[in-house]
């Protein structure tokens, strides 16, 4: 009796850290084999900053899976709000007119954006960053959290 119940204890145990061990390494094959999002973007952030006396900056870092013709962002949408539930955009940001905030010929690129704000209220901004050579490329829009100033 206490054999059989030995062997079977055993058992369990030896298939279970078989499992544990498989797991792992079932995970780790996987990840490397998962391409990337997009050929041009690896990474990017983006945040609402304020060192005080109403400035509101938007603050962003886009980096590339290689050293690409244009990085950065294409827009900052920012937005603002007297409660924090309903929100308005209150100034757009492109390259065009603030060419700053695309790179050229880089795989990393950090920028920011300043705007006036009104004390008490609530900023956040959308910020469409950009990866590419010429036409062909890849965009993301990506949302920063919100800050009271």
């Amino acid at each position: 009796m206490f054999k059989k119940m030995r062997t079977s204890i055993s058992l369990i145990l030896v298939l279970a850290v078989l499992f544990s061990f498989g797991a792992p390494l079932a995970s780790a094959t996987e990840l490397q084999i998962v391409p990337f999002a997009s050929s041009y973007l690896d990474s990017y952030s983006a945040y609402v900053y304020s060192a005080g006396s109403k400035n509101v900056q938007v603050w962003f870092t886009v980096t590339g899976c290689t050293t690409v013709g244009q990085l950065g962002a294409l827009t900052v949408i920012l937005q603002e709000s007297t409660n924090g539930t309903t929100w308005q955009t209150v100034k757009t940001f492109s390259y065009v007119d603030y060419p700053g905030i695309l790179a050229y010929n880089t795989g990393l690129h950090s920028g920011s954006v300043s705007y006036s704000g009104i004390s008490g209220r609530y900023y956040k901004a959308y910020v469409t960053v950009w990866g590419g050579t010429g036409n062909n490329g890849d965009s993301r829009q990506i949302a920063t959290g919100s800050l009271r100033i």
